[in-house]
């Protein structure tokens, strides 16, 4: 995986990041986490049922609520929008774990009150 990256979308089956492209060029289905660069602690994991680039960033909607929301305040800025995937419980640990273990961003240098 490449290096330095400012943020990495994980799927099932592979990862795509900023050192492959913009968030629009990212595969359309199957996202399950996002790792982001993060300036308090190094990086932040995200997760949730859909993925949103809005207004600079990558943000996670953990439902159909939080993803209108977003929409209705900043979809006219959204540049990427990739659903989530719904795989089985150990696939799903897995991918966090690599996620978290992944070496593209920094470290953590710190516990943020935003990491879970």
């Amino acid at each position: 995986m490449p290096r330095g990256g400012s943020w990495v979308v994980f799927y099932e089956h592979g990862t795509f990041s900023s050192a492959d492209g913009e968030p629009e060029e990212s595969p359309p289905f199957g996202a399950v986490a996002v790792v982001i660069a993060d300036r308090h602690s190094g990086q932040r994991l995200l997760t949730g049922e859909f993925f949103l680039h809005i207004r600079g960033r990558w943000m996670a909607c953990v439902n159909e609520a939080g993803l209108y929301d977003q929409l209705a305040h900043f979809g006219h800025t959204m540049r990427a929008f990739r659903p989530g995937r719904w795989i089985e419980d150990s696939a799903y640990q897995d991918i966090l774990r690599r996620a978290g273990e992944s070496g593209v961003l920094p470290d953590r240098s710190a516990r943020s009150p935003y990491e879970r």
